[in-house]
């Protein structure tokens, strides 16, 4: 079998390209990338490894020529590829837009032409915008509150016209607060949980926005990946999907079960965060309903938070502290620069 991955040198992508090589020994995957934010080294190093069935193609979903010629020959797609780190959708709207709107469908548009047999595609929690559902289930959508979550939207309408009116079969995971080792940048900026790490660990006053009280649906990578690979293999109906834990957390919470954890490694991590104003777009609760995701995938969270969190931050710790400190450094700039609601 033949994949293509684009954004495959992204957080989940890598997590994706391990599993996929080292599980299934039949797979030959192409990687599309551009590495506007994605791990050169860390690609390269799957690639030493798997040298006769990993491909990389350096390029990006925004040129349709690139896409074209990436679809070739393939029989499936897994599209990771994102705006990259930042700025903020609300700072800067256009590269969400380029990337997830028309990114896809020049994409989309090329597996059709080339006759690929499925795409499978990453989505996001953000398409829910204001919706009050608790739990958030796949039919409560709302307005989104960011030009990124209309762009995730967006996507998910091109893709089910893909499906109803060229017949490939479109898988959408709307993921939640996908976290673990490798994250630097999430959705909309730094990645909550590595930016908490990062302060803690040395010993500065972690930055959350707002009081703390919202709350997530924190999914462990691992967990993200068995939906992906479960949604690439599985004969299921097209549509969107959620992938969440099923459980949501304080952002508060997940700051304190970090101090907890770095204290247990003789840190001193009892440093109380520094609150700024809530940013704009930011939703206040999400909570995943994951039943039709395990009905038709198969799917369930196996990694609790405390186990999740563990891992994130033995990760961390361990790399070697000047990039520790290079993370910790481009957090805190991006950080203060956020948009923000006036006080």
């Amino acid at each position: 079998m033949r994949v293509l991955v684009s954004g495959g040198a992204g957080f989940i992508g890598l997590h994706l390209l391990e599993t996929l090589l080292e599980q299934e020994q039949h797979l030959h995957v192409s990687v599309l990338d551009d590495f506007s934010s994605g791990s050169r080294e860390q690609l390269e190093n799957l690639q030493n490894r798997h040298h006769q069935r990993l491909r990389l193609i350096e390029g990006t979903v925004t040129c349709p020529q690139t896409c074209m010629q990436a679809c070739s020959g393939q029989q499936a797609i897994v599209h990771l590829a994102r705006q990259s780190c930042a700025p903020h959708s609300l700072t800067d709207p256009f590269p969400s837009a380029a990337i997830h709107i028309q990114g896809s469908l020049n994409l989309f548009w090329a597996a059709y032409r080339q006759g690929v047999g499925k795409i499978v595609y990453a989505s996001s929690h953000k398409v829910y915008g204001d919706s009050s559902a608790v739990p958030l289930a796949e039919n409560s959508l709302g307005k989104p509150l960011t030009p990124y979550g209309v762009s995730r939207y967006t996507c998910e309408l091109y893709a089910g016209l893909m499906h109803r009116q060229y017949h490939i079969p479109t898988v959408g995971l709307r993921f939640f607060n996908v976290y673990g080792p490798g994250q630097i940048w999430g959705e909309q900026g730094p990645a909550l949980v590595t930016s908490l790490i990062a302060h803690l660990s040395q010993a500065q006053e972690p930055i959350i926005f707002g009081n703390g009280n919202q709350s997530c649906d924190f999914v462990y990578v691992n967990d993200a990946v068995s939906a992906l690979t479960a949604a690439l293999h599985r004969d299921i109906p097209a549509g969107e999907y959620n992938v969440g834990s099923g459980q949501r957390f304080s952002v508060n919470e997940i700051c304190e079960e970090l101090q907890t954890i770095l204290k247990r490694r003789g840190l001193n991590a009892d440093i109380p965060p520094r609150h700024l104003p809530q940013r704009p777009g930011d939703m206040h609760h999400g909570l995943a309903h994951t039943a039709l995701a395990a009905a038709e995938l198969g799917y369930s969270a196996r990694t609790s938070l405390a186990d999740g969190l563990e891992k994130t931050v033995q990760w961390f710790v361990h790399l070697p502290p000047q990039k520790q400190q290079s993370i910790l450094e481009n957090f805190q700039r991006t950080l203060q620069t956020s948009p923000r609601n006036t006080p």
